[in-house]
């Protein structure tokens, strides 16, 4: 019994100061990061964009997808809603802006190029107004446009370079000592990257003791001139580096050790891939230094933290071992920075760790008409749903560089500081790079863009397009009044309460531009009076309009990566017409204002075999929509999941009809109806423009709405309407009075743009085939959908290419990401 009680009370003991020793850890880390102003736990945006080639030509559309997602995850950013793209000189001046509505994490669009605008290369940027915090320069990718108007051809285009240093052509070697730090009497790896003309080299070379003058071991560079070797400097000892390239010797004297400090170094465990081990090591009087002290691992990436693990510094061990779970790690770059207990950085070391596989399509041809060819996408190691852009093109395009991919740009890129590489090889399947951490190992720390980044005063994150201002009138003291905004092109009704100094504001619109919007001033009646408006300058224009790009330097940015452009290439001339067989249209946001009259209609509906209400939903309308300065349709357009679309231009003089639409029932276009069944007092209502000439003051109070069209067959298909007024018998001569509606008309001074639903191929002519299968696009698909354990049917535009290219990029609901080029054989059709 007393053994017994022994080891129970030696168990509670041992408990006891395990929870004693987990709270001081746990203190100690709570210390830490609030006395380190490096950190924080801000949710970082990331960005990448696809665009349909890369290479464009003076006059065309640039078609492009921008997604959106969270830096710790890959995740799609929901909460993001305004994406700024600007196309930018190589100086930073701004050609084009737009602001660009992104729904779910993505959103896609395109930039007309002005037709004079000269050859070169230019950037596309991405940034929001919260990613300003973090990165003032966004996300910039480099396009290249060619001007078919200018007389000379390409390679006459070529900026001249000047002539070239003499120091540029020496061979260079740079060392990387991993961790940062080159450490006395400890055994250290290097990497060192060997160029000539900022060319990688391929050579060998060796360590040479200078105390002895003797060889002591041989290394050598890969085809990007890269490699590592392992080095041990006692004290008073002095090494270097002898290289030989081209029958010839060259020296080169290595870093200075130092005395103190803390090396880092990744140890490979290939037993378990999913595991990255760090190896902490050190010296003699860094262990005097730090005796008895703890030191600070850190995993985070820019400023971002995931662990922190406090590691007290003991006599006689020069050697700690820090495992890292692929739960805790970042999926891309990660990095490790070792802090003193005074948040001094003693050490840091940045590695890759893919942490799950990149997602596979399997393509094949399914159908093929005169105009079109049907492929079956399927993916074969996902089990959730990809949102995915792609873009077709001919397998020898020549306008497609892929330098840049959803890859690059989510998992490499953001941690580069702009350092200019072809992260694509990262990832190419015909020549991968093998080992992307040596990559990494070659950046020089103090431009490496993993330093840690203090967030001090936050800009805010920026949803939909703000209106404010004041009323100029004077208003009486004990009154309460109300701004009511609308617009047509916009589909907004809205009222505000006007505060006390006259001021109002109206924020998280979607407010095109340019369009224009109307202000009234309506009093507790609901009434309108006569008023003026001041309407502020829209301070989100500021970034919408600015020159804010930093300079970056790119690699050969003067120089084409065409050459020998056909010479007969040049543009039709005359107008393309766009077709639009689409309204987007977002809840709670809808008006359009339409003109028609009622008509009588004597096909009477059957009796409904349902329960009544067990399909209809009632909405009830607020008292002061109920006026007769709004229609019918106004009070429509404020019901969520309806709206009423304006009529679209068509070919040969046609139009769309203006309609009642159900949010998600497609395109109101010639190909198909898809309006909603309206019923108003009782009959089938054919011509839904009447409802804008029908005044709100009319309506029984409710607009009943049956979505699934239960109980009215085929003709309810596309949902049901159902309206009632006051007194059907005196309707006709109930309008709506438009001499009392005081409405100040406004145009926007900023807005989001409207993308165009179906991308326009650019109208060219090519002196021959070759000519075309060189420089032509066949199609672009911005939004396509491929979802688990099925057939995704993808119809693309056919052309006379023997093989295409489908170039895809997509991430999952998960945060997995996939990128692919697939060539695809045409069949010929027999």
């Amino acid at each position: 019994m007393k053994k017994i009680l022994v080891f129970l009370l030696s168990l509670l003991l041992l408990v006891s100061v395990n929870a004693q020793e987990n709270n001081i850890e746990e203190n100690l880390i709570e210390t830490f990061l609030e006395n380190n102003k490096n950190f924080h736990n801000h949710l970082k945006e990331k960005f990448s964009l696809h665009t349909n080639k890369t290479v464009y030509f003076s006059g065309e559309k640039i078609w492009f997808k921008g997604y959106v997602v969270k830096d710790i995850d890959n995740k799609l950013y929901k909460k993001t809603t305004n994406l700024y793209v600007k196309l930018l000189s190589l100086k930073g001046d701004v050609i084009k802006s737009n602001l660009l509505f992104v729904e779910e994490g993505v959103t896609n669009g395109e930039i007309k190029i002005p037709d004079d605008l000269p050859d070169g290369q230019y950037y596309i940027q991405l940034n929001t107004s919260w990613n300003l915090n973090f990165d003032k320069n966004g996300y910039t990718s480099v396009i290249e446009i060619i001007n078919l108007n200018n007389k000379g051809q390409l390679e006459k285009k070529e900026t001249k370079q000047n002539k070239e240093n003499p120091d540029a052509q020496k061979l260079k070697i740079q060392f990387f000592p991993e961790g940062g730090t080159l450490l006395k009497n400890t055994f250290n790896k290097v990497f060192f990257k060997i160029t000539k003309g900022n060319k990688p080299v391929i050579t060998d070379g060796f360590i040479i003791d200078d105390l002895i003058d003797e060889k002591i071991e041989k290394f050598n560079s890969n085809i990007l001139g890269i490699g590592s070797f392992k080095i041990y400097i006692r004290e008073n000892q002095s090494k270097s580096i002898e290289l030989n390239y081209q029958e010839e010797k060259y020296h080169f004297n290595l870093p200075k050790a130092n005395d103190n400090g803390i090396i880092l170094e990744k140890a490979v465990d290939a037993d378990n891939p999913k595991v990255v081990n760090l190896k902490i090591k050190t010296n003699t009087k860094t262990l005097k230094k730090y005796k008895g002290k703890n030191i600070f691992a850190v995993l985070q990436r820019n400023g971002f933290v995931k662990s922190v693990i406090p590691i007290l510094l003991e006599e006689n061990f020069y050697s700690y071992l820090v495992r890292y779970g692929s739960e805790v790690l970042f999926d891309g770059v990660n990095t490790v920075t070792i802090f003193n207990s005074e948040n001094d950085i003693l050490s840091e070391e940045s590695f890759y760790f893919k942490k799950e596989e990149t997602i596979k399509i399997e393509t094949s041809v399914l159908k093929e008409t005169k105009d079109s060819l049907f492929l079956d996408l399927k993916l074969k190691n996902n089990y959730t749903k990809v949102n995915s852009s792609i873009s077709v093109l001919p397998s020898e395009t020549k306008v497609y560089n892929n330098k840049r991919n959803i890859l690059t740009d989510f998992l490499i890129s953001p941690y580069l500081n702009n350092i200019q590489l072809n992260e694509a090889l990262f990832f190419d399947k015909k020549d991968p790079l093998k080992d992307i951490n040596m990559i990494l190992k070659t950046l020089p720390i103090s431009i490496k863009g993993y330093k840690l980044q203090s967030v001090n005063k936050m800009e805010p994150f920026e949803q939909g397009v703000t209106i404010s201002g004041k009323v100029n009138n004077v208003l009486k003291e004990n009154e309460t009044y109300k701004v009511l905004l609308s617009s047509q092109e916009n589909s907004l009704l809205l009222t505000k309460k006007l505060e006390k100094d006259g001021s109002f504001e109206f924020s998280n619109l979607y407010l095109l531009h340019p369009s224009s919007y109307q202000l009234s001033l309506l009093n507790n009646k609901g009434e309108v009076i006569p008023s003026n408006f001041y309407i502020f300058k829209n301070q989100q224009a500021k970034f919408y309009l600015n020159k804010n790009i930093e300079e970056i330097k790119f690699n050969n940015t003067t120089k084409s990566s065409l050459k020998g452009l056909d010479k007969n290439l040049e543009r039709q001339i005359y107008d393309e017409k766009s077709l639009n067989f689409n309204n987007k249209n977002y809840e709670s946001l809808n008006e359009v204002i339409v003109t028609g009259k009622i008509t009588k209609e004597d096909d009477y509906l059957p009796q409904k075999r349902t329960i009544a209400g067990e399909f209809v939903k009632e909405h009830k309308i607020n008292k002061i929509m109920l006026t007769p300065f709004n229609s019918i349709a106004d009070i429509i357009h404020t019901l969520p999941g309806i709206v009423f679309v304006q009529p679209t231009p068509l070919p040969g003089g046609l139009s769309t009809k203006k309609a009642v639409v159900f949010n998600g029932r497609g395109p109101n276009t010639f190909f198909g109806d898809i309006q909603a069944l309206v019923i108003l007092n009782g009959s089938i209502l054919t011509d839904h423009s009447v409802l804008e000439d029908i005044s709100a003051s009319e309506l029984d109070g409710r607009i009943n709405v049956n979505k699934a069209g239960a109980g009215y067959g085929f003709r309810g298909s596309n949902g049901v309407l159902i309206i009632n007024t006051i007194n059907p018998k005196t309707l006709s001569s109930k309008k709506v009075n438009k001499k009392e509606v005081n409405k100040e008309k406004y145009n926007t001074d900023f807005g989001f743009s409207k993308a165009s639903i179906n991308y326009e191929k650019e109208l060219m002519t090519y002196i021959n085939y070759v000519s075309e299968k060189k420089y032509s696009a066949i199609d672009w698909i911005p939004n396509f959908n491929l979802l688990p354990n099925k057939s995704n049917i993808l119809r693309v535009k056919k052309t006379n290419n023997e093989i295409i290219k489908l170039v895809v990029n997509g991430v999952s609901n998960e945060g997995r990401l996939i990128f692919d080029t697939i060539d695809i054989t045409v069949p010929k059709l027999k």
